[in-house]
């Protein structure tokens, strides 16, 4: 089992992909996906030799062979580790040339430990860019600020239910994020060689804040937004983030545009 992943009752996790359970890789025929970073391990291919397979040179979005979907996984789906267009049946040239030339589908390359090890750091230090250019609307907003770790067990949350410290979830204002959307924060810190680490995670809002605390880190009466902090972490999303407890650390949030 590979670090950081636990025991689960299936093989298959993001997008119904196989998981490879030495490397926690996931399987997408194409190559192999790193859902804590969210990126590929590898850079997209095509049977014929292209300068930038699959992408629109009219979407910058597309020309990070590296990246999931455009950077935008909350709208998009990819089912092979090609194209997250083909369902849209707008990634047709491999299949013709396949059905042209009668030859298959190339196999997924082979890495080892140490490859996979090596891209996963090569994506690790490429975050998401901003999404929306060349005049598009775009589908979503990025705020930078503090995220803050918040643990009320049992306590009632703004939208119904109660707290549960062991969920990825968090508290945002109804001006930056609403209740039930999926939210990605990306944290950056630096190793121990001194190189640049962003780490980015998926939670779901569930609950209003953050608000203004005191010294003993209590919320303020009346409740008021603090305009520092952008995002409340349950314990468990902020261990997944930044790998142990943390008080507070400077995040960029991505939220959909809805």
């Amino acid at each position: 089992m590979g670090p950081g992943f636990l025991s689960d009752a299936t093989e298959h996790h993001f997008t119904q992909k196989e998981r490879d359970s030495e490397s926690g890789n996931d399987y997408f025929f194409a190559r192999y996906y790193n859902a804590p970073t969210g990126r590929f391990l590898s850079p997209d291919w095509s049977a014929k030799v292209e300068p930038v397979p699959y992408a629109k040179m009219d979407d910058p979005q597309t020309l990070n062979l590296y990246a999931y979907v455009g950077n935008n996984p909350i709208i998009h789906v990819d089912v092979d580790g090609h194209c997250f267009q083909r369902m849209a049946g707008l990634c047709r040239l491999e299949d013709e040339i396949r059905a042209k030339t009668n030859v298959p589908a190339p196999p997924a390359p082979q890495q080892s430990q140490a490859q996979q090890q090596n891209n996963t750091e090569v994506a690790q230090n490429n975050p998401p860019p901003a999404s929306g250019q060349n005049g598009q609307q775009p589908t979503t907003k990025q705020l930078t600020g503090d995220a803050t770790e918040y643990n009320l067990p049992g306590a009632k949350l703004a939208y119904g239910g109660k707290f549960d410290g062991s969920k990825m979830a968090a508290a945002m204002t109804p001006d930056r994020a609403k209740n039930g959307q999926t939210v990605v924060v990306s944290y950056t810190s630096t190793d121990v060689n001194g190189h640049q680490v962003t780490t980015t995670i998926r939670v779901v809002v569930n609950d209003t804040g953050p608000f203004a605390r005191g010294a003993n880190g209590r919320a303020l009466s009346p409740l008021s937004p603090d305009p520092n902090i952008v995002i409340d972490l349950t314990p468990t999303a902020m261990r997944s983030l930044t790998g142990n407890s943390h008080n507070r650390v400077a995040v960029t949030v991505t939220v959909p545009n809805e």
